[in-house]
């Protein structure tokens, strides 16, 4: 027995082909989207153990003890030095002001000197997003005005300490963070060093037995500097926290959309990628972070991204930074400062510049410092009697044979500050920043 099949009618071919073109887009759009929205296979690492006691902690409540004097003791914490018609002048940073000063915050620097006796860690910014960062700089500040009234006081050991004090704060307050967090350290450093580099009498003004002092404590307080690598690992922690809360927004998808401003072909892109994509590319942008972080400075200025990365990635991982040139700077000062403090205890026991750098090992130096704008071979150096000239390739990597790179056009300063690849010039101890 056979049977027939019976032909479609039309009302029933007009309804398969909706079934065609409609039901079927429509399922795997919805099996795509089930997807899409599922959570990634996290793995983020925990963060580290901090201290208990914390330094950190000192720090912070240090800054916070401190009592202010009205106007400022110092120029740099006074926001109206140079407002017109101001009436501070000279006489409001006068010595005797600023040893009431001091006296006044004996808490505050008794608070500091148990931060440095303390370990410290900064804290777990990604669960404390909003840090310290501006009660730190001010601190910073504060120390700086402490280091000057020293200077003021003609105690030149005092004032190298005190900066020094300064500088490790700045390292212990924000070791263990992340990118920003490693900024303000930076940042805090600077603020230290700057006294010693504005009044550069009185490095010269140590004994060799001071100088050689200094050199071996800010030689131990580098070696234990957070290094880029240890930031930028921390850093891809801090993100990845950070995806993982951006996910459980239920408009993230359209929130990052408005910030990012996409084309839109990236609008119709994003409407399909899935959490787990996005995942993997903000963990592989970040991965190549890292991997820069080790690259010989000269390469890794031409370091770029990975490809194919979705706007979603793109945007949550940033665009390339500064970073690396704030990175080499800080570095470069530090080591200049390093090798004046060790070349002044030299000359003031053997009366003149050794004729290498080497000479300064080990007697002064455990090892010397070499030159990260120039891939780490030996910065440049020629003694001249009693004093001497030492100089950094800088951030354009060309040897000028000592000449310094000038400051931007229009720019106030008393030194040149290196922050781009468009200073032509050397970084001159003593003459740069």
């Amino acid at each position: 027995m056979s049977t027939s099949r019976k032909s479609l009618s039309k009302a029933e071919k007009s309804l398969f082909f909706v079934c065609v073109f409609l039901i079927v887009p429509l399922a795997a759009v919805v099996y795509v989207a089930g997807g899409r929205d599922a959570d990634p296979k996290w793995n983020i690492p925990p963060a580290a153990p901090r201290p208990t006691p914390n330094g950190y902690d000192f720090y912070v409540a240090a800054a916070k003890a401190t009592i202010r004097f009205k106007p400022e003791v110092d120029p740099a914490s006074d926001v109206n030095i140079n407002a017109p018609g101001s009436p501070y002048a000279l006489k409001n940073y006068s010595v005797a002001r600023r040893t009431q000063w001091l006296k006044a915050n004996a808490k505050t620097f008794a608070l500091v000197n148990q931060g440095l006796t303390t370990p410290s860690m900064a804290p777990d910014y990604a669960n404390k997003p909003m840090g310290d960062w501006a009660t730190l700089r001010q601190l910073a500040r504060d120390m700086g005005a402490r280091t000057r009234t020293f200077q003021m006081q003609k105690q030149p050991m005092q004032a190298t300490m005190s900066a020094l004090d300064n500088m490790q704060m700045g390292r212990d307050s924000t070791h263990g963070g992340g990118l920003i967090s490693r900024l303000v350290g930076i940042a805090i450093e600077a603020i230290a060093r700057a006294p010693l580099e504005d009044l550069d009498k009185t490095i010269n003004e140590l004994s060799g037995s001071e100088a050689r002092t200094a050199a071996r404590r800010l030689e131990a307080l580098l070696a234990k500097e957070a290094t880029a690598t240890q930031t930028a690992t921390v850093e891809k922690r801090d993100t990845l926290l950070e995806l993982k809360r951006i996910f459980m927004t239920p408009s993230w998808r359209r929130d990052l959309l408005a910030a990012s401003k996409p084309s839109v072909s990236q609008i119709i892109q994003a409407q399909t990628i899935s959490k787990q994509t996005i995942y993997d590319n903000v963990n592989r942008a970040l991965d190549a972070k890292i991997a820069q972080t080790k690259l010989p400075y000269s390469k890794a200025q031409k370091a770029t991204l990975p490809p194919n990365l979705d706007i979603f990635s793109e945007y949550i991982v940033g665009p390339e930074t500064r970073v690396l040139m704030n990175e080499a700077r800080h570095t470069t000062s530090s080591t200049m400062l390093l090798l004046r403090l060790a070349l002044r205890a030299y000359i003031a026991e053997h009366g003149a510049a050794p004729q290498t750098l080497s000479a300064l090992v080990p007697s002064y130096l455990k090892s010397i410092p070499t030159d990260m704008y120039n891939d780490g071979k030996p910065l440049f150096y020629k003694p001249q009697g009693k004093t001497y000239k030492l100089w950094s390739v800088g951030p354009d990597m060309i040897n000028n044979g000592g000449v310094p790179f000038t400051p931007r056009p229009g720019a106030k300063v008393k030194y040149p500050v290196t922050n781009t690849l468009d200073n032509k010039g050397d970084f001159v101890a003593g003459l740069c920043r």
